[in-house]
């Protein structure tokens, strides 16, 4: 009972804000009384997290050995109340307040149904957990945000030189969330596919509105929702490379430096290019991910919803459209991730990408910086500013035939390394007109 009163405490607050958190919380609190739709595997998970919080201030007990003590008595309950087979229950279920449900229910159908169905349907993604019993630390993540911290844990001297424009500002780092990164964007597609037969299925946790009874406005709003989510999808892998940003080196030496962190293998600029290509050009056939451990928890997830008919169907999935029609975010960053990356199944090495050919040139630059340091310890960039301001020019060529978004985001990677002292002249994004 005190979850059950927990619970009820914080229904008296929904608002609709929080729309999915508001929801999750309300069918948690409906399976204490539903036992047709109570699902224990789901249940045992949060109702041991939200009595273990409960616990944690009286008990002597770490947080962790808490919830492995009371997860098999939680899952001994709701086996009492809902048993296996033709067995009868042997405990009553708690009945639930109505006029609480009826309150939470009535704000939640208010919700803008465009917020509604992007929260249930994509910003949902985010809150997936392996253990739903633990916290959610990245390790326990379903489908963990991308950050230029995470993109380069191993290689902390990289992170002394790229960063994170917001994490200066404020201590956190830019993150791509989950739903649109490469799995997360499967377990979307597979929420749009199959979304009216969730809605249906979900009916006894929030009642479909008028609106949502009429066929051919839930196509409509799907429809809207997946242009949305592309939109969006764009966005947030435009933002993130547009976030890092290259620290300036202030003389030679830095320069040396910096040089050299670009130029090891694996080239961060390389790195990055593949992480975008692994998230925004799904070039894979959908086969790692069948034995992929947060897909087998979408599909358990999803035939929770699905009659016994549609289980199972989730490698149907065609992961290069939305909808019925093929996704813009392949080719809106095509140019970009080739500028690293052979495209095309090419077989042309790496060495004779345009990336490659940046790395010659300031590759160069670092040998005549290194040769003037050892004739002279003190010397200015004036013996090699001559060189930077035409490798700018070089890299400048070398992003010609590249694409407004390409030019945009790499332009500053590529030239801020060859702005040393900050006094070298940079060429503007919209090269090439």
């Amino acid at each position: 009972k005190p979850v059950k009163y927990y619970l009820e405490r914080k229904l008296k607050s929904v608002e609709g804000e929080r729309y999915y958190q508001e929801r999750e919380l309300l069918k948690t609190y409906l399976m204490l009384s539903d036992v047709e739709h109570l699902d224990i595997d789901w249940a045992t998970g949060r109702f041991t997290a939200l009595w273990a919080e409960l616990q944690k201030s009286t008990s002597d007990v770490a947080l962790v050995d808490l919830k492995k003590k009371m997860l098999p008595h939680v899952r001994y309950y709701l086996e009492l109340i809902k048993p296996e087979g033709e067995d009868k229950p042997r405990a009553t279920p708690v009945p639930a307040n109505a006029k609480i449900v009826e309150r939470t229910r009535k704000t939640l159908m208010e919700v803008p149904v465009s917020k509604r169905y992007y929260s249930l349907f994509v910003d949902s993604i985010s809150h997936e957990l392996y253990d739903p019993a633990q916290d959610r630390i990245r390790s326990n993540l379903q489908f963990p945000p991308v950050t230029l911290e995470t993109i380069f844990t191993d290689r902390p001297e990289v992170l002394k030189w790229l960063s994170s424009k917001k994490h200066k500002a404020d201590k956190k780092w830019y993150e791509v969330s989950g739903p649109y990164t490469d799995k997360g964007h499967f377990a979307v597609l597979a929420n749009i596919k199959e979304a009216k037969e969730v809605l249906e299925s979900e009916r006894w946790v929030v009642p479909l509105t008028e609106e949502e009874k009429q066929p051919d406005r839930v196509a409509a709003n799907i429809k809207r929702l997946a242009d949305d989510y592309e939109r969006r999808y764009i966005d947030s892998w435009e933002d993130f490379l547009l976030d890092v940003e290259v620290r300036t080196p202030v003389n030679l030496e830095e320069a040396i430096e910096l040089y050299a962190v670009l130029q090891k293998p694996e080239w961060p600029y390389l790195r990055l290019l593949r992480r975008l290509e692994d998230h925004t050009q799904w070039k894979g056939d959908l086969k790692g991910l069948k034995n992929d451990k947060a897909n087998s928890i979408i599909n358990r997830r999803m035939n929770r919803y699905l009659s016994s008919k549609t289980r199972g169907l989730r490698f149907g999935l065609d992961i290069t459209k939305i909808g019925d029609r093929a996704s813009r975010v392949p080719n809106t960053f095509k140019k970009t991730v080739g500028f690293g990356v052979p495209q095309d199944g090419a077989k042309s090495p790496l060495n004779e990408t345009p990336l490659a050919q940046y790395m010659d040139i300031i590759g160069r630059l670092r040998e005549e910086m290194v040769q003037a340091r050892e004739t002279n310890p003190d010397a200015s960039i004036n013996v090699v500013a001559r060189k930077l301001q035409t490798a700018v020019k070089e890299t400048e060529a070398l992003l010609q035939t590249r694409d407004d978004m390409a030019k945009r985001t790499l332009l500053p990677l590529l030239q801020n390394p060859l702005n040393v002292g900050g006094n070298i002249r940079l060429s503007s994004h919209n090269i090439g007109g």
